[in-house]
């Protein structure tokens, strides 16, 4: 269930899990992302590129990969999303954002783990252009710790940010939700993308591609500002 906000979002009353639609094309948001503090993603990933033999050997089990009952080879990006109990209390419960079948070619991209005991967070590239316009190796004398991708090891490249070995990252303007309420909005690549109560919006170059950062996604950023002074 949606509504279309603002719905008087500060009223009591109001259910505050009740998912409310948000444009991000409006008037009010070009005036909140004209003022909005710069961001820079910095956070590494792990990067694995899927092969006809991983997928049949079960090489990437721990990444959740399973075998569906037509035969195909099934990644599910698990998400952790909160809403309010009857006691007013933050719960955070880990659900499906997407399913995909996944071929040879195809990247699994995992995300840095930010609260012991929640699962990892990985998502799929389908083509290595993709992968060569967002990451860019570490370096071997880059400082990865206090990142965690989970117990025991996990395959793959440890990547960052394209542009961050030479400090040069684009960055993007980034707003809080304000409506009190999880939203939804029409994504930029199709369709529509939801949020929680406490997620941001993300501006990356143009008014057109403007979407949703979990709170998840923001913990791997920094203001440009401290960027610049690293």
């Amino acid at each position: 269930m949606s509504e279309t906000y603002p719905a008087n979002p500060n009223n009591a009353e109001q259910d505050p899990n009740v998912r409310v639609h948000v444009d991000l094309q409006s008037d009010d948001y070009d005036q909140q992302f004209a003022e909005a503090q710069l961001f820079v993603k910095t956070a590494p990933v792990v990067v694995d590129q899927i092969t006809a033999e991983g997928l049949t050997s079960g090489a990437y089990a721990d990444k959740g990969v399973y075998q569906n009952e037509e035969g195909q080879f099934i990644l599910e990006t698990i998400v952790v999303n909160q809403h309010f109990d009857e006691q007013g209390s933050v719960v955070r419960v880990p659900e499906i954002e997407n399913t995909t079948v996944l071929e040879p070619g195809f990247f699994i991209v995992t995300n840095p783990v930010w609260q012991d005991g929640e699962p990892r967070n990985h998502f799929v590239q389908k083509s290595a252009e993709k992968i060569d316009a967002l990451y860019e190796p570490a370096s071997e004398a880059d400082v990865v710790e206090g990142y965690s991708f989970g117990d025991g090891d996990l395959p793959g490249a440890v990547m960052r940010p394209r542009g961050y070995g030479e400090g040069e990252i684009t960055p993007r303007e980034v707003v809080q939700n304000q409506t009190g309420h999880p939203v939804e909005i029409d994504a930029p690549w199709g369709g529509t993308q939801d949020g929680n109560f406490d997620c941001y919006f993300a501006q990356d170059g143009t008014k057109d591609n403007r979407y949703i950062l979990s709170q998840n996604d923001f913990a791997g950023y920094v203001s440009y500002d401290q960027y610049k002074q690293q």
